[in-house]
């Protein structure tokens, strides 16, 4: 029987804490360490508590465990920051996938990949139809993605305005995904999948609606070309900026990440 999967984990909100909980349950996977800045967060969990699983405070310092997949649930500045250092010596599946909307990092990661022969995963976070995307790449002209979510699930840490500004049925962003990855890098990780999976950052439309009305979160993907159209809605409930479908589809990733050859995959 093979040995199980060595998983490390950085960040340990609600997708950390679930991924740790699904982890401890499946016998052919097993948790080294959850990197989080407050260790005293992961004290209530059983996962980690009561086992020999690692709490370490700063990514910088996980380049010596041996793990076979590292899972960033944190955020896209951790990966800009350590993401070149962690594919050196692992695999990586990146969450925070609004950090490929930076060129520079997006190159460096790549880089990386080549060099230490590993994977970076983008996994498709609940979002259907990747693979007709990737398939119809050569002849698809447009791809836009909408998504409506009440104000209070909604991250404005980087917009120029706040929550208690919206009152009404409000459209925060209407342009390229390049562009609002960084104005939301928490709340259109799906849109920069789909730009990665189709026909990339600047040719993929992005419209993010806030509205106080909205109990779920709504995502309506679009993509046309000669002869096709494609249309895809998906509604899920919502905590925080985490809709609960998301974390059942991740799990399934983390689950069947497959071999492949060194490089950035779709999973």
């Amino acid at each position: 029987m093979p040995s199980p999967k060595a998983i490390g984990l950085i960040g340990f909100g609600r997708i950390g804490q679930y991924l740790a909980d699904r982890i401890a349950e499946d016998p052919h996977t097993t948790l080294r360490f959850v990197c989080v800045r407050d260790p005293a967060s992961v004290s209530e969990s059983t996962s980690v508590s009561d086992s020999n699983v690692a709490v370490v405070p700063d990514p910088g310092d996980l380049t010596d465990r041996d793990v076979d997949l590292i899972v960033e649930a944190a955020h896209a500045d951790v990966l800009a920051a350590h993401g070149a250092d962690l594919l050196e010596v692992s695999d990586v599946l990146a969450l925070s996938t609004t950090v490929f909307a930076d060129r520079e990092v997006e190159a460096e990661l790549s880089e990386a990949c080549d060099a230490g022969g590993t994977r970076l995963f983008v996994p498709h976070g609940a979002v259907l139809g990747t693979d007709g995307l990737q398939d119809g790449r050569p002849s698809l002209e447009s791809v836009t993605i909408t998504t409506r979510k009440n104000p209070d699930n909604i991250d404005f840490e980087r917009a120029d305005i706040s929550s208690a500004d919206v009152d009404a049925e409000t459209v925060l962003f209407d342009g390229s995904t390049r562009d609002i990855c960084g104005k939301f890098p928490r709340n259109v990780n799906s849109h920069a999948t789909i730009a990665i999976a189709g026909i990339g950052f600047d040719r993929t439309t992005s419209k993010l609606i806030a509205d106080p009305a909205a109990s779920e979160a709504t995502h309506e993907i679009v993509a046309e070309g000669p002869g096709t159209r494609l249309e895809i809605t998906r509604v899920s409930s919502i905590e925080g900026v985490t809709g609960s479908y998301t974390l059942d589809s991740i799990w399934g990733t983390v689950s069947r990440i497959p071999d492949h050859t060194p490089g950035t995959t779709v999973v």
